[in-house]
């Protein structure tokens, strides 16, 4: 017997499933002040930042026309079906990214990044997001001083009733341009009323909280986490899933099975100069990024995977994170149907992770279609040790195994699932994963 659904969940269901859910993949831009370099809220140190006022970072960008562009290219050109973009940030003040009326937000750029952005993404089919910041405790930056006056960033009511007027101006300024918004800090009480007035505004917009694990507010569509558990060595060390343990750094537990967003930075929040390093973990293999987008879309439910990208001024991408951003261009470009309209394996009979026969080891992620559950796709992400896979499939038997990238029909003998004795593992080499399609 299948369950009902409470109104709202059905409402919200519907929403994640016209484009959000399907896309699984989208890209995360943090641009603003602390492009070029810096660190200055009081929280995290004062760093000499690149461009200390909105002023400065207006003369050293170029047109936003060019920003956009390059903005919706880098999302499209990946693979990504839809991108995210910082209005203003959380962290240190950050300005508003587009000539903003609002009172309550005193610092605004002269330039409209946003709305270079929206019009871009629209133009090259990228469904684009924006991000506001919930969170009124961190608008301290010491150089250029709070983006909202210290009587409202002390005062999570009067915080939220400005939020509110951003997102009516937002509304004003760009009809319908945007497909979806990401909040961040949680919902504290001042900022509750937000998701509300985006349905109200954009009835068929995504709505994504951060570190937002409980939906009891009814207008978030999605939660997401940004923290793996650092005492936790994950094994494969790309398999984020599993470094989810506890408590993130925030005091926020693991978002549910199901409408999640996973959000790794490989070159931290913020692009701070050409000679830039990557995340711990990640460094100079251009298939890691691919493989821990695997494991987030093949590893629980309905997750979805949003990475962070610190972009240069103009808009493109860092020049080291371009092979890792290609892998995964190259990779969807045989197997996007393993991607693009699935889900993860959580709630089916196939499961994921390490297989052992007889000593030969593998690691798999599952995606299962939405259009047709019988169909799954087996993406090894680690090639068998000994030439030979085996699935769990709970004793089910597949009517056919097939090569994704070939289209090979592949001979299998059946244990606890199909014992796969010549697969495609020189895949996992030259493409960072090997898929097999599985129809039962």
């Amino acid at each position: 017997m299948t369950p009902t659904l409470s109104p709202a969940n059905a409402a919200r269901l519907d929403r994640l499933s016209d484009w959000y859910l399907p896309g699984r993949l989208g890209l995360f831009f943090h641009y603003g002040l602390f492009t070029g370099g810096g660190n200055a809220t009081s929280r995290g140190g004062a760093e000499p930042l690149a461009f200390p006022t909105a002023e400065a970072f207006d003369a050293a960008t170029p047109d936003p026309a060019v920003v956009g562009r390059n903005l919706a290219a880098a999302a499209a050109g990946c693979g990504a079906r839809y991108a995210t973009l910082t209005v203003c940030h959380t962290c240190g003040g950050q300005p508003v990214l587009y000539p903003s009326g609002r009172p309550e937000f005193l610092h605004r750029t002269r330039k409209d990044y946003v709305g270079a952005f929206l019009a871009a993404c629209r133009e090259a089919g990228v469904m684009p997001m924006l991000y506001l910041p919930c969170d009124c405790n961190n608008w301290d930056n010491p150089q250029t001083g709070p983006n909202v006056p210290p009587e409202v960033a002390a005062d999570p009511v009067r915080y939220g009733e400005a939020l509110l007027g951003l997102v009516d101006e937002i509304r004003a300024r760009y009809g319908d341009l945007p497909a979806g918004f990401w909040l961040d800090g949680g919902l504290p009480d001042g900022c509750r009323a937000v998701p509300a007035r985006l349905h109200e505004l954009w009835p068929r917009a995504v709505v994504v909280a951060n570190n937002h694990d409980t939906f009891e507010c009814a207008d978030v569509d999605c939660g997401t986490t940004e923290c793996l558990d650092e005492s936790v060595s994950p094994d494969p060390p790309y398999d984020r899933p599993g470094g989810y343990r506890k408590l993130n750094a925030w005091g926020c537990t693991l978002p549910r099975t199901d409408f999640n967003e996973d959000i790794p930075t490989p070159n931290g929040w913020w692009f701070h100069g050409e000679d830039e390093t990557f995340q711990p973990g990640y460094g100079d293999d251009r298939f890691f990024l691919l493989r821990q987008m695997v494991c987030s879309l093949g590893r629980r439910g309905r997750w979805n995977f949003h990475p962070g990208i610190g972009p240069r001024l103009d808009g493109t991408v860092p020049p080291r994170l371009r092979p890792m951003l290609g892998a995964i261009r190259d990779f969807l470009a045989w197997a996007g149907e393993a991607v693009y309209g699935t889900r993860g394996p959580a709630g089916t009979f196939v499961r994921s992770g390490w297989t052992n026969a007889n000593g030969s080891l593998a690691f798999h992620a599952v995606t299962n279609r939405l259009d047709d559950p019988d169909v799954f796709y087996a993406i090894f992400t680690e090639a068998p040790t000994k030439g030979f896979a085996l699935l769990d499939t709970m004793g089910r038997e597949p009517r056919r195994v097939t090569d994704l990238r070939t289209g090979r029909e592949l001979p299998f003998k059946m244990w606890s699932g199909p014992l796969l004795e010549d697969g495609p593992w020189s895949d996992v080499a030259a493409f960072g994963a090997a898929v097999v399609r599985l129809e039962f």
